[in-house]
């Protein structure tokens, strides 16, 4: 899956939950792609970390698992992932989710960018002397 992927997109790998959080810290990927069944922390934890964290809070995170359990996706997608997908899934399906995923994000991004242009205003500054005269002159 990774080489699939990699021919789209830019992949920073980790070896288990632990590792993904650390790199998701550590270099905030505009995606994190995760299968549930990890060593060391699973991926319900990872995204419930993910979500729960201000650093992190706003990068989309999609849960993949070969268990077709309802509940757990749905536990899946309560944790806050912005979708969840059952093993053996449509590699050319994934591949256009993640795109609309971060097309969106980008459009998002786009919209509530703000540019400010900040222009100084002319400052015009008054002595105490001259401020002293004009007032013994009105």
């Amino acid at each position: 899956m990774k080489d699939n992927l990699n021919e789209t997109f830019n992949i920073i790998e980790a070896a288990n939950g632990k590792e993904g959080w650390q790199k998701t810290l550590a270099l905030h990927p505009n995606l994190v792609v995760s299968d549930i069944s990890m060593p060391e922390m699973n991926g319900i934890d990872l995204c419930r970390k993910i979500r729960n964290d201000k650093r992190t809070s706003h990068i989309p995170v999609v849960l993949l698992t070969a268990v077709t359990d309802e509940e757990q996706q749905l536990q899946g997608l309560e944790t806050g992932a912005n979708d969840y997908l059952t093993k053996p899934f449509n590699f050319e399906i994934l591949t256009s989710k993640l795109k609309n995923i971060l097309a969106m994000q980008q459009d998002m991004r786009k919209t509530y960018q703000k540019q400010l242009d900040v222009k100084p205003t002319e400052v015009e500054t008054e002595s105490l002397d001259e401020a002293f005269i004009k007032k013994q002159y009105k």
